[in-house]
């Protein structure tokens, strides 16, 4: 279970994605692959630097007896969960970019990230939920975000590239029968 934790395996994981991607041209999908890092980031500050502080939840193995620490207690506060946020982030966003099956697989990892937090005792299932439920607001917000951007400076800046695709989050019938994809950061 420590494995789904650790950090590693999912920068190996993104490094080969974007490797691939790079190797075989798709500039859209390295682009995506950038907001999607950039998303994760965003979303990891404002929940270890501002949420997580502001809140205070002391981990549960560190102060509840009953709790088997599996592999170690890591920092002090506990809600929300960042891996969660970050995994569901990653689950909603990968979801929008590569359609419904390799999304539902992401959304899977997730839950396994999830329940390996409180499996390890460093997390409360409360602020696995909570993690979860800042992710997904994260991802809707980026991606809004993102589209809005794109509307208002696309739109002047490049009209040719606008013209195919104004929406980020609506491409149309013709883009998405082209692409494969119903939206594209």
């Amino acid at each position: 279970m420590s494995l789904w934790s650790a950090e590693w395996p999912w920068f190996l994981l993104a490094g080969i994605f974007f490797l691939r991607a790079a190797i075989r041209k798709d500039y859209d999908l390295v682009t995506s692959l950038l907001w999607i890092a950039a998303s994760i980031g965003f979303a990891d500050i404002l929940t270890a630097q501002f949420i997580k502080p502001w809140i205070g939840r002391i981990r549960p193995c560190k102060v509840e007896d009953l709790v088997r620490i599996v592999d170690h207690c890591g920092g002090q506060l506990s809600f929300p969960s960042n891996h969660a946020t970050n995994a569901a982030t990653f689950a909603v966003l990968w979801f929008f970019l590569m359609g419904s099956r390799p999304g539902r697989l992401a959304m899977a990892c997730a839950l396994v990230v999830g329940f390996s937090r409180v499996y390890l005792g460093v997390h409360y299932p409360s602020d696995v939920v909570a993690g979860a439920v800042l992710g997904v607001v994260y991802a809707a917000g980026m991606a809004w975000s993102l589209n809005a951007l794109w509307q208002s400076l696309g739109r002047r800046w490049f009209p040719l590239w606008w013209r195919k695709l104004p929406s980020l989050l609506e491409p149309g019938r013709e883009t998405a029968a082209r692409t494969g994809v119903a939206f594209r950061l």
